[in-house]
């Protein structure tokens, strides 16, 4: 379920790999781009949210939820993210900043 408009043209993907990669440092991860550019697109439209789409099951979720702590960790609050099903690619996340309560 989108919760309203999108606020970029198409949503970032995250691939595993490239988490895993990242993963192991904090630094790393931080430097991620999709997650630069997500974190500073949300901080520019204080009433956004971002949305986490991931692939189906429990591992695409957990996955979700990883991201979504390391969000919070980016100074993002975690009641500005939003988790679903429904990433459109078996091996990746889309995160998108969308407008919406």
């Amino acid at each position: 379920m989108l919760l309203a408009g999108t606020l970029a043209a198409e949503p970032g993907y995250l691939s595993r790999p490239e988490w895993q990669a990242a993963n192991a440092s904090g630094v790393a991860v931080g430097r991620l781009p999709v997650l630069r550019n997500t974190v500073a697109s949300a901080q520019l439209h204080p009433g956004a949210r971002i949305a986490v789409r991931y692939p189906g099951g429990d591992a695409g979720n957990a996955w979700a939820t990883e991201v979504r702590e390391w969000l919070v960790a980016l100074g993002i609050s975690g009641a500005r993210v939003v988790l679903e099903p429904g990433s459109g690619r078996p091996d990746a996340l889309a995160l998108e900043v969308i407008d919406g309560p």
